[in-house]
């Protein structure tokens, strides 16, 4: 069975099967994944013996709190920050239009974030006018200027312009 996953609502995620918030200890998620059969972004890699599950928003590990739907077989999973993300937000690499945050999962082309380059098939920031501009969850919340331990003035976040 594959994640239930559906179109973003204004409050995260709609799904068919109501999503819990988890607070078992992960040690006692981990012992009881002997019986169960790995779906989506949480299949283990077949060359480690160590799972980790990830959330299906920003495809990093799992920390609590999180959400997990209660259907049985379902792994969608959700830090509890990625259900809560805008919607629709300007962001400094894009300022000619809004971006919108979609579920991009049975798309039929993976996304290239113009962030960070890498390819994804799960929450993104699309251009609102279609100019194939997109960003991923994780390069969304990289803040505009730093400041470094290592040098003594703010660094500022960059865009490769193609």
């Amino acid at each position: 069975m594959a994640p239930c996953a559906r179109p973003i609502s204004r409050f995260g995620i709609k799904n068919d099967y109501p999503l819990i918030v988890s607070q078992l200890r992960k040690c006692a998620i981990l012992a009881c994944t002997d019986n169960y059969e790995f779906q989506g972004n949480n299949k283990p890699d077949i060359n480690s013996s160590d799972l980790t599950e990830v959330c299906y928003g920003c495809v990093r590990p799992l920390s609590f709190p999180y959400y997990r739907c209660c259907q049985d077989g379902c792994s969608y999973t959700l830090h509890k920050y990625c259900a809560q993300l805008p919607r629709i937000l300007q962001h400094q690499l894009h300022l000619d239009h809004s971006l919108n945050l979609v579920d991009t999962l049975g798309d039929e082309h993976y996304f290239k974030c113009s962030g960070c380059f890498s390819l994804g098939n799960t929450f993104a920031y699309k251009c609102e006018s279609n100019c194939k501009f997109f960003l991923c969850v994780n390069c969304v919340v990289l803040p505009k200027t730093i400041k470094h331990e290592s040098h003594n003035h703010p660094l500022v976040q960059l865009t490769l312009v193609i």
